[in-house]
């Protein structure tokens, strides 16, 4: 038991990141000491420094921390994250969705417990993606992600607009009030203020359609800066920038709530852990690169923002809006984050007098600017367009975000999306087919089967029991998706009512793992022997020979199709209509159990089929008929298919006859048509049985393909390829000639 103990723990270890990922960024790391792509790197990391210059400051401004705080920030988390993290062009630093989650920490437990919740979120995040938990931070719902986003976006925008409009700081409820009813404040808005702000909000938003080269928000704070020192007008400015980057130093821990903190440094990481994920997955579109390690990237933004509490900077993510204009410019490489961090550097030594200039109601202004692209309401119109449900979601979260708090509103949309999935999940839908004459009563079934459903199975027992005795009822669970132990009782006792009533029921085409689940609480064993696959065996269960029962099962296959297929597939018809191009001719056995549709799981329009007794392709120019030749001439020569599947199957009639012989006198098509087969036995007398003859004649076949002119040239000219299938049916497994192995391998085996 130690050992095994001892082996799984070995097991576990292997899998665990214990040298926070090291050994495979080695190679990176390695590559950064080259000249390659070197401009580009450069060029890029110089252009999202000028990018995060103002954005730093912006969003330390909304953190409720001095400006200079970002800067510091974005510096470490630049070079720290992009070491270690495993999005290689993404940019870290300091993020708008955080900047309300942050300000409230610092309302609450000040500067030194923020650093303390920091410190916290980045070992959360390192030992998550020690432990490989980064795919699971993933399953965050899409409309809780937007709405949050732009629940951020608006408490941001009321946030900024006292500094923007010059008022001094406003409690929550008077920010509602500001929006409103305006006319009341109106006597006390600043107007230099306020037109820098609108100004600021114009230029980050409509430069980028003039001066592409230079970034908006770079450009919103220098044109007012300089607009300032011009006129002399005097506003509020952000005032000293320190020179020099603080020493790591752990925070004072004596005046902190440990039980909030505690709740804190939960939210920072579960926020910082998906917004950097989200981030992650966006520069994989853009990049088109190799997929980003989940893992390796919250082991990096974890080391970042444990390094980041410790020189005083706010907590961080990975930020979609400077990765992209990282790769936009050209970055190739990890380079190009750390040459922002120096570009930084650079700005705090010698650029720090004019950055103390900056005037506050600009920095307003970007994160206005910023919060108004958060908000794109066009989001919650596209949901409610596609999927109402999860426009719900979307502004359930939002709502309670904005008027509640930060983690309400999380909870309020994860509780929304769960509502949601539990009432997909409740949808069982019941269809009743009834005709006239000898043919019985059908329900079928779709969906789960489960407590989530027992809405509706009432209605389905209201439906049964209408059933009369002498037609029976067949049950059809074809698209029964799930069955539970309450849906298992409702069978088991509608079953009993039906037996009491005399109707004989069938439960037709159950899936294995649900008929287990019915036969686990059928204590009484009522429904083993009412199970059935095909038409045939519901026929003889009902012991009713069913007056024109061919067509009724005809009509009911149609029926069922126009009520549960013909939606799915209406696009397709439509455009077959005006023609075909298949990619495969399909050549199969006319035996009823092969269905080439179905085995090979394609929509109408993919495959051109034929079919005939034994699967044969007489050889060019020796068919009397060329009913076969004619079509294999057509779909090589005329729709130009791209492969020939020639499939036969185990347990073929056409094959067994070559060993039990054929009555030319009683069928003399068929003897005449499988007169070209018969020399399978007479030129390989090694083969014994029905079986070795279906390989042999599919191999025969597929020389004769080879005989027409027409399949020669496509497989010279075009790349034509011809494969030999057999299907095995008591296995449901389909084999393929391998020409290197000289024998018929499994398909699932077979890569390529």
């Amino acid at each position: 038991m130690k050992i095994k103990t001892l082996l799984r723990f070995m097991k576990l270890s292997n899998n665990l990141r214990l040298d926070l990922g090291i050994r495979g960024l080695l190679p990176d790391w390695k590559a950064m000491f080259s000249t390659k792509d070197l401009k580009g790197d450069l060029l890029a990391g110089v252009t999202v420094g000028c990018v995060a210059i103002p954005l730093s400051l912006a969003i330390a401004l909304a953190s409720g921390v001095a400006p200079a705080v970002g800067l510091t920030t974005a510096i470490v988390a630049g070079i720290v994250c992009a070491l270690f993290g495993g999005t290689p062009l993404a940019v870290s630093g300091p993020a708008a969705a955080m900047a309300v989650l942050i300000a409230s920490v610092v309302k609450s437990q000040g500067v030194a417990g923020l650093l303390i919740v920091g410190f916290g979120a980045g070992v959360l995040q390192m030992i998550a993606g020690i432990m490989g938990f980064g795919r699971f931070v993933r399953l965050i719902p899409i409309p809780v992600v937007e709405g949050f986003t732009a629940g951020i976006g608006a408490i941001i925008f009321l946030g900024q607009l006292p500094r923007a409009l010059g008022f001094p700081h406003m409690p929550h409820a008077e920010l509602f009030k500001l929006v409103l009813s305006p006319a009341t404040f109106i006597s006390d808005i600043n107007p230099t203020i306020a037109l820098l702000s609108v100004a600021t909000v114009l230029v980050v938003k409509l430069s980028p359609r003039v001066i592409s080269f230079i970034p908006g928000a770079l450009l919103g704070v220098i044109l007012p800066s300089i607009f300032l020192a011009l006129t002399g007008v005097k506003v509020p400015e952000i005032g000293e920038i320190p020179r020099n980057l603080p020493l790591p130093q752990f925070p004072n821990l004596g005046s902190v709530s440990w039980g909030v903190i505690f709740k804190e440094t939960l939210a920072v990481f579960f926020l910082a852990s998906i917004e950097t994920l989200l981030s992650s997955s966006v520069v994989d579109r853009l990049s088109k690169t190799k997929p980003h390690d989940s893992d390796q990237e919250l082991i990096g933004q974890g080391l970042g923002n444990i390094a980041v509490s410790l020189v005083g900077g706010i907590p961080v993510t990975g930020v979609i809006a400077r990765s992209a204009v990282n790769i936009r410019s050209g970055a190739k490489s990890r380079r190009s984050a750390i040459i922002h961090s120096l570009t930084l550097i650079c700005s705090v030594f010698f650029l720090a007098p004019w950055i103390a200039q900056i005037p506050v109601a600009a920095l307003a202004g970007v994160l206005i600017a910023i919060a108004l692209t958060m908000l794109q309401p066009s989001t919650f119109f596209h949901l409610w367009k596609v999927s109402r449900g999860e426009a719900i979601v979307y502004a359930t979260t939002f709502l309670v975000l904005v008027f509640v708090d930060l983690i309400a509103g999380i909870q309020a949309g994860f509780i929304a999306a769960a509502l949601l999935g539990l009432l997909r999940a409740s949808q069982l839908k019941f269809v009743l087919h009834k005709r006239d004459g000898n043919y019985p009563v059908r329900i079928s079934l779709n969906g789960p089967m489960t407590f989530l459903t027992t809405s509706q199975f009432d209605k389905i027992r209201t439906l049964a029991l209408k059933a009369e005795p002498k037609h029976g009822l067949v049950l059809d669970f074809s698209s029964l998706t799930q069955l539970d132990s309450s849906g298992s009782g409702f069978l088991i006792q509608l079953i009993e009512e039906l037996r009491r009533q005399g109707l004989q029921t069938v439960l037709k085409s159950m899936r294995a793992e649900c008929r287990k689940t019915l036969e686990d609480f059928d204590k009484d064993q009522l429904t083993p022997n009412l199970h059935a696959t095909t038409e045939s065996e519901i026929e003889k269960m009902l012991s009713l020979q069913f007056s024109g029962s061919p067509r009724n099962r005809l009509l009911h296959g149609v029926q069922v199709f126009h009520e549960q297929h013909r939606k799915r597939y209406s696009e397709i018809f439509q455009k077959l209509a005006d023609g075909q191009s298949p990619h495969t001719l399909f050549i199969t056995c006319s035996d009823s159990r092969i269905q080439p549709n179905l085995i090979t799981a394609t929509d109408p329009g993919e495959l051109f089929v034929v079919r005939n007794v034994g699967n044969m392709i007489p050889a060019c120019g020796r068919d009397s008929t060329p009913a076969e030749g004619a079509a294999v001439e057509y779909a090589v020569g005329i729709l130009g298919v791209r492969e020939i599947v020639l499939c036969g199957h185990y347990g073929c009639g056409a094959m067994a006859s070559l060993f039990s012989g054929i009555d030319e006198t009683k069928y003399p098509s068929v003897s005449q048509w499988l007169s070209d087969a018969t020399n399978i036995r007479k030129n390989n007398p090694h083969i014994k049985t029905p079986d070795e003859a279906t390989e042999k004649n599919v191999l025969i076949q597929l020389e004769n393909l080879k005989t027409y002119p027409c399949v020669q040239e496509a497989m010279k000219s075009k790349g034509l390829q011809i494969r030999g299938w057999i299907k095995d049916l008591k296995k449901a497994e389909l084999y393929e000639w391998d020409e290197k192995t000289v024998r018929f391998r499994p398909i699932r085996e077979i890569t390529s």
